[in-house]
């Protein structure tokens, strides 16, 4: 491993190597002090890693770091500074360098690059099982095109039962079973029990004369479990009755593994930024799970509304307002109120159309909107959510920042077809006692 240290102190820069060396002894050092050296290093080779100092006798380390992310973007990129200054730090994490340690607490120094680097490496790990999911995918194309792993006729009786009559050798030899074991009860028999009740109703809808497709596992002879994919066909004499069903499987196990592992990767993503998220926005911006906004919301104070188009947003907010004015006349939330039409207007543009629920939790508001959308890329979200004007299609945008700034405190779920986001901020000068609504599950406090 190689790692690149900038620093115009050649002392500070001699700790910060002697730092590491206990816990990385293989690592091969490169230490530049001067203006003249930066370059030659950054094109003679390319480094796992790069530490920096923030201010340093020709420039600071927002241009040095914008000139190796230009060259290296997988490469992290930490700063290492006397500098004990939030904001810096908080430009830092915005511009998009990895992490940031004092210098008086270069302890913390191993732990940070640890992290980083196996952020690294899940990332790679995680574009190579997409490659290869998507070269199986092809292929796996390509061959159902031509034929598939097994093939089966079942003969429906009038009794409407089903009889196994014919299958390909093929079944035999990877499953262990043969037509004999399977004649009177079919695939069922072997059907892995979570799935069968999917299974049971792919079979009615094959006898009510639909084509049917099911994703479904199996349990061969050895017990080992297998996914197939099915696809289905009835077959209808000159009264309509169906009184044979064609079917063909095709082992999907490979793909299904690879999809488990993506899905394992993108969580493990999601739990690295859960700290820096939280950590970066002072607590503002707190990631859940799906399973999790439930149990933050407190009583509802209005009925669910939608929006599907950007002229409702207006509509909704102003309904919004009324109902808080209503309740509590001296309330001056105008910020939040900007924030709710950023979230609305959200859900209408990257989703087509979001629900909407107003919920009190004590003395705290809590807005909450729903959308069944493609969900966030937690790569763009950093960029999202602290950025000040960014804005793309696979992420929240510009409005996203305007929320973390207005409302007290954000939760955000996401996921392929739900997200949810809640908006919360606290009501000031209150008429009337306002008591912790009892049985709600609180959120960790931050």
């Amino acid at each position: 491993m190689k790692i690149l240290v900038v620093d115009d102190n050649p002392n500070d820069a001699e700790l910060v190597k002697h730092a590491l060396k206990p816990d990385f002894p293989q690592a091969e050092f490169t230490i530049v002090t001067q203006e003249k050296d930066l370059q030659p290093m950054v094109d003679k080779d390319e480094y796992s890693l790069v530490l920096m100092d923030y201010f340093l006798g020709w420039t600071d380390g927002f241009t040095i770091f914008r000139n190796i992310h230009d060259r290296w973007p997988r490469t992290p990129v930490i700063m290492v500074t006397e500098t004990g200054d939030e904001e810096i730090a908080a430009q830092a994490m915005k511009v998009g360098i990895n992490d940031y340690v004092l210098k008086r607490h270069l302890s913390l120094l191993p732990a940070a690059v640890k992290e980083n680097l196996r952020r690294v490496e899940v990332e790679q790990e995680r574009e190579e099982v997409v490659k290869r999911l998507t070269a199986s995918e092809e292929r796996y194309r390509i061959v159902s095109e031509l034929t598939s792993d097994f093939v089966f006729v079942m003969t429906v009786k009038e009794s409407g039962d089903l009889e196994l009559e014919w299958m390909t050798a093929a079944f035999t030899r990877e499953t262990g079973y043969d037509i004999d074991d399977l004649k009177n009860e079919g695939l069922e028999k072997i059907v892995y029990p979570k799935d069968l009740s999917a299974y049971q109703k792919s079979v009615k809808q094959l006898l009510a004369g639909e084509t049917t497709s099911l994703d479904f596992r199996i349990v061969t002879r050895e017990e080992e479990i297998r996914w197939e994919r099915s696809k289905n066909r009835p077959i209808t004499d000159e009264t309509g009755r169906v009184v044979k069903i064609f079917g063909a499987l095709r082992d999907i196990s490979d793909e299904k593994e690879a999809e488990r592992i993506i899905k394992a990767k993108d969580n493990a993503i999601r739990r690295a930024y859960v700290d820096v998220f939280s950590a970066v926005t002072g607590g503002r911006l707190v990631i859940a799970s799906i399973d999790e906004i439930p149990t933050l919301q407190g009583k509802p104070i209005t009925e669910t509304g939608s929006v599907s188009e950007f002229e409702e947003t207006s509509k909704a907010r102003k309904h919004i307002e009324n109902v808080i004015k209503d309740k509590w006349p001296d309330y001056s939330g105008f910020g939040y109120f900007v924030g709710i039409t950023e979230a609305l207007a959200n859900a209408v543009k990257h989703a087509g159309s979001g629900q909407y629920r107003l919920y009190l939790r004590g003395e705290t508001l809590q807005l909450v909107v729903n959308d069944s959308g493609p969900g966030i890329n937690f790569k763009l979200l950093p960029k999202a959510a602290l950025e000040s004007g960014f804005s793309t299609k696979q992420s929240l945008g510009l409005g996203f920042s305007i929320m973390l700034q207005e409302c007290d405190r954000v939760y955000l779920a996401t996921e392929p077809g739900n997200t949810s986001l809640v908006l919360e901020k606290k009501i000031f000068h209150s008429k009337e006692p306002l008591n912790e609504i009892s049985g709600i599950k609180k959120a960790q406090d931050l």
